[in-house]
């Protein structure tokens, strides 16, 4: 009864908030606990992200034979729990993201409730850090911890998991900064009827120049100032990168699914780097040093 409350207010609270992303995974776990003494145990789970860094979560697992030693005494047996709970994620860039979470977990299953009694709901936490394999994998590695009662007590175990995703997420964004959080607001339609200026001309060439392969060789260096899911609102955000700064030539270039704005094409490094303190110093813009290969 309790889990069924606990799960009905997540709910509640989770159909009142206004999605930002909707992003699903689904994958299976192999957990090795660290009282583990056969083979590892094994999960399945259930991620939906709902917020540019926060995703429900909702995990089960199937712990195998699990051992501890006690005052002398070996008490052993294996135990499935349901995991509820919330994951708040910080990327860190394109492919990695670091994720903090917690929740409950429902003992369903247990063989010797002298080791855990099932039925029982006890708090996890959870840290872990996924990685992007492509726009439909990603593998993410961690550690739970468990806060049960019983013999079993508090107890941690490592997993590894492999999940495929569907949806649409928010664009990555690298610029953190509030100004540069400004101009990504401001990133509007355009309504004028005079002539074009000079901005719009350069979003109309870059539409022609997106078709064509952008890097003459397998990888150029790039200062990226953002990434998003669809090319109007990419040629909207260059219209107003463009006029904050006069000065850099910018362009969209499609790579992995987003469509980038870049600066023109840099030959090292360095230079990419040059050109994002300079962004930093006169602009106070955060940009992104990449190397990129176009779709």
């Amino acid at each position: 009864m309790r889990l069924v409350t606990t799960i009905s207010l997540i709910s509640l609270a989770i159909a009142n908030q206004s999605f930002a992303s909707d992003l699903h995974k689904i994958g299976a776990s192999i957990d090795y606990h660290l009282d583990q003494e056969s083979a590892a145990g094994y999960g399945a789970f259930y991620q939906w992200k709902f917020g540019e860094s926060i995703e429900f979560e909702v995990n089960y697992i199937q712990s195998n034979d699990i051992e501890i030693t006690t005052n002398d005494n070996v008490i052993a047996g294996d135990f499935s729990h349901l995991l509820l709970g919330a994951n708040f994620i910080k990327q860190y860039n394109e492919e990695l993201s670091f994720k903090a979470g917690t929740g409950l977990g429902y003992v369903t299953t247990s063989s010797n409730e002298f080791l855990i009694e099932k039925q029982t709901i006890a708090p996890y936490i959870k840290l872990s850090a996924n990685y992007q394999i492509n726009d439909q994998f990603s593998v993410e590695i961690g550690q739970l911890s468990h806060f049960h009662k019983n013999e079993l007590s508090t107890n941690h175990s490592v997993f590894i998991g492999f999940a495929f995703q569907f949806g649409s997420d928010t664009q990555y964004q690298p610029q953190l900064n509030e100004a540069s959080q400004q101009i990504k607001q401001a990133a509007q339609p355009v309504i004028n009827q005079q002539p074009q200026t000079m901005v719009e001309r350069d979003v109309a060439t870059t539409k022609q120049e997106i078709t064509e392969p952008v890097m003459k060789t397998p990888a150029t260096w790039f200062v990226q100032l953002g990434a998003y899911l669809n090319m109007v609102n990419a040629e909207q955000a260059l219209m107003n990168f463009s006029s904050k700064l006069p000065s850099v030539q910018l362009i969209i270039v499609q790579s992995k699914g987003y469509y980038r704005i870049v600066c023109k094409p840099l030959i090292s490094k360095q230079r990419a780097d040059d050109l994002m303190d300079n962004l930093n110093t006169k602009y106070q813009l955060s940009g992104y040093v990449t190397q990129l290969m176009a779709n």
